[in-house]
């Protein structure tokens, strides 16, 4: 395991967005991308997932990049997803993490 995919399993995990999810800002096709989160297991990528503009939006989650086979299927990076539930597109755009509780989990 190199030191990158060391780094994002113990502070990160990757989620995966497919044919029909889209950008909620943009209107971005997410096909074949996915984000990294900051999170170190499971409930804490839900509860970071609920507070970005995606909620819980997204395909699957997994421990790594290449757990998710990020070089196997060619999935384009498109996001970091902070803690906050901030958001850090792959072109340096910034969504702020959604408003407490719109309802929308």
């Amino acid at each position: 395991m190199d030191t990158e995919t060391q780094r994002v399993a113990l502070t990160h995990r990757v989620v995966t967005f497919g044919y029909g999810q889209t950008d909620p800002v943009s209107g971005a096709e997410l096909n074949d991308t996915y984000a990294v989160v900051e999170s170190t297991n499971w409930n804490e990528t839900i509860e970071t997932m609920k507070r970005s503009v995606f909620g819980m939006a997204y395909s699957f989650d997994y421990d790594t990049p290449h757990d998710a086979g990020v070089g196997r299927f060619n999935i384009r990076k498109y996001a970091d997803i902070r803690g906050d539930g901030s958001v850090v597109l792959f072109d340096g755009t910034v969504y702020p993490p959604k408003a407490e509780d719109d309802g929308q989990g």
